[in-house]
């Protein structure tokens, strides 16, 4: 039986501005491997929501914030709760992406 899995939430910079246009890739982590499994981008307002299934629920998972040239900028290590959304905000801290205030 497959699973769907769901994660949203923002990304600002640490001024709290909302940053836009950064990739945000899903990771499995199982024991010393880590495989993506979805990817998305943030959207004017810094949101994003990405989806996927799986034929089986894992629950250990990392989020990331990815620039143009596919460096982490932030990322979260998260533990998967089945049948929700599962919120993961993540906060950067590189001056090049300051974001647009609001």
């Amino acid at each position: 039986m497959s699973v769907q899995i769901s994660f949203n939430g923002s990304v600002k910079h640490s001024t709290g501005n909302p940053v836009k246009g950064l990739s945000i890739v899903v990771n499995s982590k199982e024991l010393f491997t880590k495989q993506s499994l979805a990817q998305t981008a943030t959207d004017s307002s810094g949101n994003y929501l990405v989806s996927f299934t799986r034929p089986s629920a894992t629950t250990a998972y990392q989020v990331e914030a990815l620039d143009t040239a596919g460096n982490t900028l932030a990322s979260s290590d998260v533990f998967l709760k089945i049948g929700e959304l599962n919120t993961v905000d993540l906060t950067i801290t590189d001056t090049q992406y300051k974001g647009t205030p609001q």
